[in-house]
């Protein structure tokens, strides 16, 4: 009879979804919830599950009437009912965007949960966002970080944020028929070649000359002019060493590139050559107040001096200080450091900028050169 109890307790436990020694069923646990910044490195099983399903059915939710998305949205959040109807509500603004890897994200997830689940909203959301992206671009081959109706330093091409790279690169993979996009019909595939064709043009003519020789790209240029153009107050026009560097990436993807790619990219690497800084360290230190909990600076070390004793001055670790707010005609922009590493590097997320906001040769107390200091945008 003790047997047989035990027994029926088991039975009721497996019902339940609780395992003998009182845990959760591993069959019948909820799948960890996931941010939308991580999205996009799941597994490949995980694609299929419910997760990602409820994730892509708020991705879905969110796409404008245009065919793309706005930006800077959390689209693994769970919504209620009143958020789901203001989502709705929003589908007609004319918000959409390529800046911060908003619609090409997207689209990339999509097609994931697309492949792995076969369910046809999903397809047709990815296609929709595709032909957005297909009537956005310029007849000069860009694209303007908003679409329609772009307004102010948006209509600029944008090369800002690896924006312009990072539709060319989806198109791109579109065009190659690379297996997360064999979903996509022959005659897309076709324009998506084309699209990236003019893109390469037009990235290779706005390429900067000075003196006659090619150098790199500014982050946005004017669509008509190609000409070098600013976006907000601490974004003058430059030559952008971050952006120019996805550029140089993706240019060197080019299967058969032709003479002119090639001179491009080796003007590229070679204004890389003379213009990098040397003596330069990056240190970052806690600070409460800052929306990431920490905050750098860009430091560099002057010639060392002789001491009175005639021993070489020692380094002290850098700490940030008040400066000035004059700009230095130094482009620190989307530089950080690379997690972990101490090195210059390019900083994702948070998303942050450095800006040169002291007068070249300022002081700070330690003796050295104080350079920029990151602001969260």
């Amino acid at each position: 009879m003790k047997r047989a109890w035990v027994w029926v307790g088991l039975m009721i436990a497996a019902l339940a979804g609780i395992s003998p020694d009182g845990g959760a069923n591993a069959l019948d646990s909820p799948t960890p919830p996931v941010a939308w910044r991580d999205a996009l490195g799941q597994k490949a099983d995980w694609y299929g599950g419910p997760e990602a399903i409820r994730i892509a059915e708020n991705v879905v939710l969110h796409q404008r009437d245009s065919g793309g998305w706005p930006k800077n949205q959390e689209l693994a959040a769970s919504l209620t009912e009143s958020e789901r109807t203001e989502v709705l509500r929003q589908k007609g603004r004319a918000d959409s965007t390529i800046d911060n890897g908003a619609t090409v994200e997207e689209m990339t997830f999509l097609a994931k949960v697309y492949n792995a689940t076969k369910r046809e909203p999903y397809r047709r959301a990815f296609l929709k966002g595709l032909d957005f992206l297909f009537a956005a671009q310029y007849p000069n081959g860009g694209w303007p970080q908003f679409y329609p109706n772009p307004t102010g330093y948006h209509r600029h091409i944008t090369f800002n944020d690896g924006a312009m790279i990072g539709v060319m690169t989806l198109l791109r993979d579109i065009a190659r028929n690379e297996p997360d996009y064999r979903f996509v019909e022959k005659s897309r595939r076709q324009r998506a070649g084309e699209a990236v064709r003019k893109g390469i043009d037009c990235t290779l003519k706005t390429q900067v000359r000075a003196n006659g020789k090619r150098t790199v790209w500014c982050a946005q240029h004017d669509s008509v002019t190609l000409e070098p153009a600013p976006a907000r107050t601490y974004e003058k026009a430059s030559l952008s060493g971050s952006e120019s560097v996805g550029i140089v990436r993706f240019l060197m993807g080019i299967e058969k590139p032709g003479p002119e790619v090639i001179e491009a990219i080796e003007a590229a690497i070679r204004w890389f050559e003379a213009a990098k800084l040397t003596g330069i360290r990056v240190a970052q230190k806690p600070d409460s107040t800052s929306p990431g909990g920490t905050t750098g600076w860009w430091w560099r070390t002057p010639p060392r001096r002789r001491s009175g004793r005639g021993s070489t001055r020692s380094a002290r670790t850098a700490r940030s200080s008040a400066g000035g707010t004059a700009s230095s005609s130094v482009d620190f922009r989307r530089s950080s450091t690379s997690a972990g590493s101490g090195t210059p590097g390019t900083s994702t997320a948070p998303r942050s900028c450095w800006n040169a906001t002291t007068r070249p040769g300022k002081s700070s107390t330690d003796g050295r050169v104080q350079i920029g200091r990151r602001f969260a945008v």
